[in-house]
């Protein structure tokens, strides 16, 4: 077995060097360890030293492990394994969506416990490489390692557990589950999408600013808390807009997923993006988990090019990969949006697209999840306008509406 990677975030520097110490005397040759002590220092490992399991304690300052875990699991496909001396927090550690709780080893059993988590993360670097496979070649069925019936279940090992016992495959029964939560708004969206006019108020924020030419493209970026954000906003978005292409941080599978939530809860129509789509009015493209995304343009046609390559700045979606081309193609008929996320991602692409003549808009501190991605592209000088979630809506639909005058 090839070596696993392994980050250990844990605010005690003395239980951080014994777990490492201890690690490295029992996984497979070749691992490699990297510690962190707080969330934040660990997403900036996770996208540094890109590691394949995580072991996450819970009681941290700035943020603790359970409301970490929950930010992070929708945006990296990373097995957690959470550790803490209160075993009441293995529940709410499982809902949050880890692999698996282990209780701090007592000083008499320290032995025993390394021995234990060395095998759990390998079982949960197994199962992850398992389900990584399935989701690019859409065939078979993984074989996660058996709980016990009365061992909570993380929400995606709960999806995995009843899709294998169907026979479905592990994305189909993910999506049916997916769908029977969003069931209730299915009728709602049909009827918006096939006519309903859209009513809602719009009150135009003072000194929206005004695009060179009209616009012909919204570019949004957005990493942890985006999910949330995102949703907010195209939900209060018009049907009649152009058309919207998005990079959110996000793990294979689940972009298709978060796509189809979108999608129901929202006029606009939504779907996981497809190399070659070819972009119209009134549709969200999402940017697959484990592909790049740019934009081209042919004349008056614009389409997408989704495709694997490297990570940039840390990411695969990178919101500068997506922005860069939409400066370069499209120009000063776009408009670019950033909202909430940790890093600076989109800065450098934002800044290309304001120079290039679009208009630009973040999110500010106030109403950020993590004000990271927002405030670096603030400090360089690439947001033209600075506003609240809560306003986001309102002024996209007035820029984009915008005809001159």
């Amino acid at each position: 077995m090839s070596g696993i990677k392994v980050l250990v975030v844990d605010d005690s520097m003395f239980f951080r060097e014994v777990l490492s110490r201890g690690l490295m005397a029992n996984l497979p040759a070749g691992s490699a360890i990297a510690k962190a002590s707080n969330p934040f220092e660990a997403r900036d490992q996770i996208l540094s030293f890109d590691p394949d399991v995580m072991v996450l304690d819970v009681e941290m300052p700035k943020m603790n492990g359970i409301e970490f875990l929950r930010r992070l699991i929708v945006q990296y496909a990373l097995p957690t394994i959470v550790l803490s001396s209160r075993p009441a927090y293995r529940g709410v550690a499982m809902e949050a969506g880890a692999y698996g709780f282990m209780p701090k080893p007592s000083t008499t059993d320290s032995v025993g416990f390394m021995k234990e988590l060395a095998v759990n993360i390998k079982l949960a670097f197994d199962e992850n490489a398992r389900l990584i496979a399935q989701s690019k070649s859409g065939e078979g069925n993984p074989a996660p390692a058996e709980k016990d019936d009365d061992m909570p279940l993380s929400p995606l090992q709960r999806m995995l557990k009843s899709a294998k016992s169907s026979g479905a495959s592990p994305v189909s029964g993910i999506s049916a589950e997916m769908n029977t939560v969003v069931s209730s708004m299915k009728q709602l969206s049909d009827a918006a999408k096939g006519g309903a006019a859209y009513t809602r108020p719009v009150r135009v924020p003072a000194n929206a600013p005004k695009p060179q030419k009209p616009v012909r493209l919204i570019a949004i970026g957005a990493s942890t808390g985006g999910t949330e954000a995102l949703s907010s906003v195209l939900r209060a978005l018009p049907g009649d807009l152009p058309p919207i292409v998005i990079v959110q941080h996000i793990p294979p599978m689940f972009s298709r997923l978060f796509a189809e939530r979108l999608n129901m809860e929202c006029v606009l129509n939504v779907k996981e993006a497809q190399n070659g789509d070819r972009l119209e009015r009134g549709w969200v493209y999402i940017a697959p988990g484990d592909q790049q995304m740019t934009v081209k343009k042919m004349g008056d046609l614009m389409s997408l090019e989704c495709f694997y390559g490297d990570k940039v700045n840390g990411h695969c979606p990178s919101v500068d990969v997506l922005f860069s081309s939409v400066a370069s193609r499209i120009g000063n008929s776009a408009m670019g949006v950033i909202l909430t996320g940790m890093g600076d991602d989109g800065a450098r692409g934002m800044l290309k697209m304001r120079q290039a003549g679009s208009v630009t808009l973040g999110q500010d501190e106030a109403s950020s999840v993590v004000y990271g991605m927002p405030r670096a592209a603030f400090e360089m000088g690439a947001v033209s306008q600075q506003l609240p979630l809560s306003a986001m809506a309102a002024m996209i639909t007035v820029v984009a509406n915008y005809q001159g005058g």
